[in-house]
């Protein structure tokens, strides 16, 4: 015991007990530290959150995904941490009403007084965490630091030099489809019953050869018209039914053909010119070309922003419990 005083005593134990003191309270402030910084923490990609993942990817699409696929869909799970970790380090969720109407909500079903105030009941959820791991709030910080991403480098959105040179570098991308220009005869299935088709062959004999302007109002009233000009596939897919649109895609112009069976009834067809596809103009597609342009721009900021953000966070993935999908930890 008295050896042991004597050692106590010693400068040079006061010396290292007290190093030993102070590391321990470094190392402490430097845990609760990392703790409060959203940044500070490993990112994990839990095994469990890896499998609901591929759950997810399996009932969109009816099949697991390959290893590709599951490192895509682990990367996107990566960056949106990110981007969350981020809004909450640069106090994004402050005076976010999306934010503030949700804890709200959240605090209604657990609060003692009906009649506390919207401000009261904020406070609380911010001083019980209850902002900080929830489903929600994380998609709506993640959204928010996604669109403060996109435009970092200034607007995306082009002007009018910008969208010529792009559409005349992607105009292929904006085509017109075939079109074809018709007439038609109708007879209703509903007026003539079972004689409609022996009514439809005998009506093609007697116009045969003899061009639209030249029949006359032959047939029954039809309520879309007689005439169709510059209509695809698509639309007279849409106005008489895709049967009748496929047959008349392969009819030459310049005669009768039919009868042709529509949604309602039977069709002679005088098909007059055939529109062979073509780039749409620019004038007709001037927005759509806009919106890829600045969407491109904002995806590539995104990306950068990404790059730049990724090499500040540690990132583990856990192994797959499974041979399904192969993620690589980082």
């Amino acid at each position: 015991m008295a050896s042991l005083q004597s050692l106590i005593r010693r400068p040079a134990v006061h010396f290292v007990l007290l190093g030993l003191v102070l590391y321990g309270i470094a190392r402490w402030w430097t845990v609760q530290d990392d703790a409060g910084d959203p940044r500070g923490a490993s990112i994990v990609i839990e095994r469990e959150r890896v499998e609901r993942l591929r759950d997810e990817f399996r009932r969109q699409t009816g099949s697991p995904p390959t290893p590709e696929q599951e490192r895509a869909l682990v990367g996107e799970e990566v960056d949106e941490e990110i981007l969350y970790r981020e809004a909450l380090a640069r106090g994004l969720e402050n005076g976010d009403r999306s934010v503030r109407w949700w804890l709200i909500k959240k605090m209604r079903f657990v609060a003692e007084d009906p009649a506390e105030s919207d401000d009261d009941l904020y406070r609380k959820a911010r001083e019980l965490g209850l902002d900080r791991d929830d489903i929600v709030i994380r998609r709506i910080l993640a959204q928010k630091m996604r669109l403060l991403a996109e435009v970092s480098g200034g607007s995306v959105e082009p002007d009018e030099a910008e969208v010529e040179a792009y559409y005349e570098k992607h105009r292929g991308d904006w085509m017109r489809p075939e079109r074809v220009s018709l007439s038609h005869v109708f007879l209703s299935r509903d007026r003539r019953g079972a004689a409609t088709e022996e009514d439809a062959k005998t009506l093609l004999a007697e116009i045969e050869g003899r061009p639209p302007p030249e029949v006359g109002d032959v047939g029954d009233p039809f309520a879309l018209g007689r005439r169709h000009t510059a209509r695809s596939q698509e639309q007279l897919a849409k106005l008489f039914g895709p049967e009748f649109a496929e047959r008349v895609s392969t009819l030459e112009p310049g005669h009768w053909v039919g009868p042709i069976p529509s949604a309602y009834g039977l069709h002679l067809v005088w098909v007059e010119e055939k529109l062979a596809a073509e780039p749409a103009s620019l004038g007709s597609v001037r927005n759509q070309v806009s919106r890829r342009l600045a969407a491109e721009r904002r995806e590539a900021a995104l990306s950068q922003e990404l790059e730049k953000l990724r090499p500040r966070y540690d990132v583990r993935v856990e192994p797959a419990t499974s041979s399904e999908g192969a993620a690589d930890a980082s």
